[in-house]
């Protein structure tokens, strides 16, 4: 497997951070995982607010997918990890067969594709008590 690090950093965006210090971040945190043993193949950063509604923030798919034709990625033989909800329902929507010839055009999400996966990915995380150990974890 490859190991790719797809990251939204809304702060430059805001002005908080320049490109420059979240890059010189981002290859600070590859070095730290490289010196743990780690190989990271590669990092894509989206660099926009979330009001700017570009295709490379996640939930969108445009930088997963950006990252998989750079590095000759085959997503239907990938896995995702995530820390949000963004990441968790931009890979329900990439590798979910039902949705990911239709509900990407243009390198945007189709919106109702959108609000229909993210509530099967709901029914689906519900549904399998999920959410009880992720409440439980949050609130300490």
């Amino acid at each position: 497997y490859k190991v790719i690090i797809v990251t939204n950093q809304s702060a430059v965006g805001r002005g908080i951070l320049s490109n420059q210090d979240a890059e010189a971040i981002s290859q600070r945190l590859i070095a730290l995982l490289e010196r743990a043993g780690c190989r990271i193949d590669g990092l894509f950063m989206c660099p926009h607010t979330p009001d700017a509604q570009c295709a490379c923030r996640k939930p969108q798919p445009g930088l997963i997918l950006q990252a998989a034709e750079e590095l000759s990625v085959d997503l239907a033989q990938s896995w995702m990890i995530g820390d949000a909800w963004s990441d968790l329902l931009a890979g329900y929507v990439i590798f979910s067969q039902e949705y990911s010839h239709r509900a990407i055009q243009n390198g945007l999400i189709n919106s109702r594709c959108l609000c229909q996966a993210l509530g099967r990915f709901l029914r689906q995380y519900i549904s399998t008590g999920q959410y009880t150990n992720s409440i439980k974890r949050y609130l300490g």
